[in-house]
């Protein structure tokens, strides 16, 4: 976890903007990643999906052109990772900590699925990140 000023941080990176630039920079590691949104309203992310992969930036760019994601997306963090053991372990404490259900898990393999937010939306109830 990153701690800036009060704020806890459940990723060890930055926020960053949800586009096929910014993705194309995410090594070609191992590791963990989250998408969020952004509300303004709120003034929070909001965690859409948690995942891990054996490849960050090639399981990222998949999301590219997703029905279901388009529009929800504006940001993304993510953490690289090499041990895959350690890997899913981290996958597993930020679920917990966005608070999803593990009924939402799309496939317990790793990197093949993902933890995706409730159709309620309220499952997340938004993360508050100091923006830069």
């Amino acid at each position: 976890m990153k701690v800036i000023g009060n704020v806890i941080m459940p990723f060890l990176s930055e926020a960053i903007p949800f586009s096929l630039q910014q993705v194309g920079r995410v090594p070609l590691d191992g590791g963990v990643y989250g998408l969020f949104r952004y509300s303004r309203e709120r003034q929070a992310y909001e965690c859409r999906y948690i995942c891990g992969a054996e490849i960050l930036r090639r399981k990222m760019l998949q999301h590219f052109g997703e029905e279901e994601l388009n529009g929800e997306i504006t940001h993304f963090f993510y953490e690289v990772i090499f041990s895959a053991s350690t890997r899913r372990n981290r996958e597993f404490q930020l679920v917990r900590e966005f608070g999803m259900a593990p009924s939402i898990l799309a496939s317990p393999k790793e990197g093949s699925g993902g933890w995706r937010e409730g159709t309620t939306r309220a499952t997340s109830g938004g993360i508050r990140f100091k923006t830069g």
